[in-house]
């Protein structure tokens, strides 16, 4: 065994590097082993670790497309039903917006509210409205209100108030004893009454932010 290593070893002696056509064999054929893995890892190198990059990468991205694929296959699959619940809530917006009166009808439905209180057996002190304040698509009143009468008949009036086919409401409802005298003392309710209008086209076309007009005029 040591004798062949011996004689493989010798033959890469005294090799001219500038004649390798006459080396004998098994330099020549180490050579171009070498050579053949030297080409092999530079292509690699050069040209296959981008390529196993790019795959890797591509794997590793698997996971999010697939979550978007299906996000959208949900989504195409649940359109007829989210176009079906977007009609119901427009009808019901639209219904809610025929619920509101006009401009005009809004006194008569402030005079319809204490006239319910009266019919209740209330004492109205106080029945004074502010100011009217716009939203997008209706106008919001506050009526600041006082009045006085017992549990049950103040009971009663809210609920005929908020019974009424227009929309109102009440908020910061307040109550205080005022005559403990009998069984049934009187109370002092403070609150403030909401009552809400539709727009007319005219408001509704000063609720559009208008285009910024350019300074300077037109060049």
């Amino acid at each position: 065994m040591k004798a062949q290593f011996a004689r493989f070893a010798a033959q890469f002696r005294d090799l001219d590097p500038n004649d390798p056509g006459l080396w004998p064999l098994a330099p020549q054929v180490t050579v171009w082993v070498v050579a053949f893995v030297l080409a092999l890892f530079l292509g690699w190198y050069l040209l296959w670790s981008d390529q196993i990059a790019a795959i890797e990468a591509a794997v590793a991205k698997e996971p999010e497309l697939k979550e978007r694929w299906l996000a959208k296959k949900r989504l195409a699959v649940n359109l007829p039903l989210l176009r079906n619940q977007v009609k119901a809530a427009e009808k019901q917006f639209g219904d809610l917006l025929q619920r509101l009166p006009s401009r005009a009808e809004v006194d008569g439905l402030l005079k319809e509210a204490h006239r319910y209180g009266l019919q209740r057996g209330l004492r109205f002190e106080l029945f004074r409205p502010g100011t009217e304040s716009v939203k997008e698509f209706y106008a919001e009143l506050p009526v600041t209100i006082r009045l006085t009468g017992d549990y049950h008949r103040i009971a009663g009036f809210l609920s005929d108030v908020s019974s009424m086919p227009r929309v109102v409401s009440f908020a910061d409802v307040k109550l205080a004893v005022a005559n403990r005298q009998g069984d049934n003392p009187t109370l002092q309710m403070d609150a403030t009454l909401f009552a809400y209008r539709y727009l007319d086209e005219e408001e509704r076309a000063a609720q559009v932010p208008k285009p910024a007009q350019r300074q300077g005029g037109l060049r």
